[in-house]
């Protein structure tokens, strides 16, 4: 079973340990992709990991995620933030229950119990109430929709390779399963305080709010 995993990364230095730690758990067969919109000072480190480095040309972290999973190969398709938030040893987690619960396309990683230090309570509640819309737009129950680590079942996402970003994080991609009938589900996972650099959402953001819940809701009935 060949894994693929797209590293989606702007500015971070923790983005090398965390691609070197991906291929000590998933072994160096593992095909690492990284869509890469840094400076060069964190780019030139990336090269040196021996992951496939491609450097984004076009819009935001959703384009990167559809960018990245158009060129992967695996039979397995996964994602993780390299800001230091998230686990390698949760991301092994996440791919293990896909490849062992194949009637579920999508795998994402629920967040909404870490500490408050690691996701701040306004953040949290945001989460929750998204988590909510999420389950009543797709009719099955989801907590955690903008997790940064998940996984797919290739068989599942050649249905949906053709759809292209909006700004929904990896909604974007539990919308386009939905659609076509396929079932998603949220596992706990760990969640960290960001190291390295600044989160680029932070605070209580209304009219960004208000955009993702619309681009939501677009994206489960266009």
């Amino acid at each position: 079973m060949k894994l693929s995993f797209i590293v989606p990364t702007k500015n971070e230095e923790t983005t090398p340990g965390v691609i070197r730690e991906i291929y000590r758990t998933f072994g160096k067969d593992a095909e690492v992709i990284v869509i890469d919109k840094s400076e060069p000072r964190y780019r030139n480190p990336l090269y040196k990991t021996g992951a496939k480095i491609v450097v984004q040309k076009r819009g935001v972290y959703e384009h990167a995620l559809v960018d990245g999973f158009r060129m992967a190969h695996g039979d397995i398709l996964a994602s993780i933030d390299p800001d230091g938030t998230y686990s390698v040893k949760d991301l092994k987690k996440l791919v293990d229950y896909t490849a062992r619960h194949k009637e579920y396309a999508y795998v994402g990683g629920d967040r909404l119990d870490c500490p408050e230090a690691a996701m701040p309570g306004t953040i949290r509640l945001g989460n929750r109430l998204f988590g909510v819309l999420a389950t009543v737009l797709m009719g099955q129950s989801m907590r955690d929709t903008f997790s940064g680590s998940f996984a797919m079942q290739r068989s599942a996402y050649d249905q949906i390779r053709k759809m292209d970003a909006y700004i929904a994080g990896p909604t974007i991609f539990q919308m386009a399963l939905a659609r076509k009938g396929f079932k998603v589900k949220c596992i706990p996972i760990t969640y960290r305080p960001r190291r390295g650099s600044k989160s680029k959402i932070s605070g209580f953001k209304p009219l960004f709010a208000f955009k993702l819940a619309f681009n939501m809701i677009k994206g489960r009935f266009s």
